[in-house]
Order: C-alpha cells, then sequence, then structure tokens
C-alpha cells in the first residue's frame, strides 16, 4: 500500500517533522504499516525543522515537491539517496 503525507518539515538532519503531536501519532503509525511512504513538501519545508519527528530521511525516502526546489538542496537530498519527484 502507498501513504501519501504531508509533514510540517522535512530535513536530513532532523527527519520528518510535524507541529502537532495527535498527527504525528497517526502518522506514525499509517507509516509503519505502508509499502511504500511518498512526503508531500513544498519547497520551502525542506531543510527546515519542527517539534516532532515523524521519522528519519532515508534512501527509502521519497519526496514530491514543487519546481522550486534550489539545485543545491536537490543534490544533498539525492546524493544522500532520497528520490525527489517533481512536476
Amino acid at each position: 500500500s502507498k501513504l501519501f503525507l504531508s509533514p510540517t518539515a522535512v530535513s536530513l538532519r532532523f527527519g520528518i517533522c510535524e507541529w502537532n503531536s495527535d498527527l504525528c501519532m497517526i502518522q506514525k503509525k499509517l507509516s509503519e504499516r505502508a509499502d511504500a511512504v511518498y512526503y508531500l513538501a513544498d519547497s520551502s519545508k525542506l531543510e527546515t525543522k519542527a517539534l516532532i519527528k515523524i521519522d528519519d530521511v532515508s534512501e527509502n525516502s521519497q519526496i514530491i515537491t514543487d519546481t522550486g526546489l534550489s539545485d543545491e538542496i536537490r543534490r544533498l537530498y539525492t546524493q544522500n539517496g532520497v528520490k525527489i519527484i517533481t512536476q
């Protein structure tokens, strides 16, 4: 099964993060059961942080974002094995 989550923040150092603790708990449980997780995050959310960590950004992470993502951040994520999808 595929899961699409829209976190508050995404960071290689701090992970996939959220401000709302209730939403965070639900997202953690859902992601544990999914075969694939896609993170929907516009470019302004990448390399930012929020209070509660949902998960790590890993080589299996797939991030769907807008075309406003800088080349520097795109390169940083792809060098770490993260798939960046833009439309």
